[in-house]
């Protein structure tokens, strides 16, 4: 079985249209199985807001992922996070960074730390949805 951790930067490589995002296509297609965290789904909105507001993407863009989210039933949080991730260099240097994922935080590297099955299931179709809707669509301007 070939399994696929969905990290952030890729994620926001591919929304944002950059050089490694067919890779990611690629990878995501010959997968059998996609997975990410929580984490990386409060980068993901970090980055859209901030792609937003910077105006790099288009604020259609930013619904486009926003609406995936809806019609997979996950509520939209936006919020700040008191960890560290991987986000935190590329969001100094100013690249916008988005973490999105099943799971609670607040498990994360707990002793008793587990992700319901469920979660996982609904964050790998609204990743799912989000690459077929914009792989579907032209090359979004940015």
């Amino acid at each position: 079985m070939k399994a696929l951790y969905l990290e952030s930067s890729a994620v926001v490589a591919w929304l944002f249209g950059e050089d490694s995002a067919g890779c990611v296509v690629r990878a995501m297609n010959q997968a059998e199985v996609r997975v990410t965290s929580a984490l990386t789904v409060v980068e993901v909105e970090r980055a859209i807001q901030r792609a937003v507001a910077a105006r790099i993407v288009r604020e259609a863009m930013a619904h486009k992922l926003r609406g995936a989210l809806e019609r997979e039933g996950v509520p939209v949080k936006i919020e700040g996070l008191s960890a560290w991730t991987d986000a935190a260099p590329l969001n100094e240097a100013g690249i916008p960074t988005i973490c999105f994922g099943p799971g609670d935080i607040a498990l994360a590297h707990a002793a008793e730390e587990f992700v319901p099955i469920e979660e996982i299931d609904v964050a790998t179709r609204v990743l799912t949805r989000v690459v077929r809707e914009w792989c579907e669509d032209s090359v979004p301007t940015i």
